[in-house]
């Protein structure tokens, strides 16, 4: 990935504004471990963030399920279980509010 973002020329990278890959990269590392890929820090203060396409995804779907911000008695909504959109939580025994795990790969993954 960081070879196709260099873009070299004569040795030396060539940092375009944007960059749309046309084929899939093999991950290598823990990069395998993650779902879905926020931002990219390629060195030298230079880092790319990956934009999903819009409306890649069905307004409708099978098998939604139910989803409720932090505290379970707040309003809820229909999510896709198939998308990387959320994180994980845990919950206290007698406790109603669910707390982010801290075992993630890096902050704000999905």
């Amino acid at each position: 990935l960081k070879a196709r973002l260099c873009n070299a020329s004569n040795g030396e990278c060539q940092y375009s504004m944007s960059v749309t890959l046309d084929a899939n990269i093999d991950c290598t590392g823990n990069e395998c471990k993650a779902d879905t890929v926020r931002v990219v820090d390629v060195g030298g203060g230079i880092y790319y963030e990956y934009v999903r396409p819009p409306c890649v995804e069905q307004a409708f779907y099978n098998n939604a399920r139910k989803v409720i911000y932090r505290e379970r008695w707040a309003d809820s909504s229909c999510a896709n279980p198939l998308l990387p959109y959320a994180s994980e939580a845990c919950c206290v025994t007698g406790d109603l509010r669910a707390e982010r795990y801290p075992d993630y790969l890096y902050d704000q993954e999905r």
